[in-house]
């Protein structure tokens, strides 16, 4: 399923399921606007979800995160609408256009990236990280990624 999701809704979102969020504690006081939101949120996922900090440039593993989230949610998209074989060798084709290898299993960095994404339930797996699917949450912090400026 590809829902799509307003910044307003992400934010609801985060509030009821992080209480302990500083979204969660800001906006009590302060009702952010969209732009403002999606600040708010990418924060939330880079620092809260994810765990990274602001030394270096973490926008620029945000854009790695991004581009393997929107990977595997076209991958869940097309299982739908393509062929199996067809979807998964589309997948294989983003794969080596992005990350310069057919499967996360050769790419020991991006393997562990899919191993903490996981474990943050961006994706779930059942016998195997290489077949992990997008989770909802995964799918509102892909659509916060996509609209913030990652400084391209």
């Amino acid at each position: 399923m590809n829902k799509e999701y307003t910044m307003r809704d992400i934010a609801e979102y985060v509030i009821s399921h992080f209480p302990d969020s500083c979204l969660a504690y800001n906006d009590k006081n302060y009702h952010y606007n969209d732009d403002e939101l999606i600040i708010e949120l990418l924060d939330f996922f880079k620092y809260e979800i994810i765990g990274l900090c602001s030394c270096g440039d973490p926008n620029m593993c945000m854009k790695d995160i991004r581009d393997y989230l929107e990977i595997l949610n076209t991958y869940d998209i097309e299982c739908t609408t393509l062929e199996f074989k067809q979807s998964y060798k589309n997948k294989q084709f983003s794969f080596k256009q992005r990350f310069k290898c057919e499967s996360m299993f050769e790419n020991s960095l991006l393997l562990f990236m899919a191993y903490i994404i996981d474990k943050k339930e961006l994706t779930e797996h059942d016998g195997s990280i290489g077949s992990a699917w997008i989770t909802d949450l995964g799918r509102m912090c892909l659509q916060v990624l996509k609209k913030a400026d990652l400084e391209e």
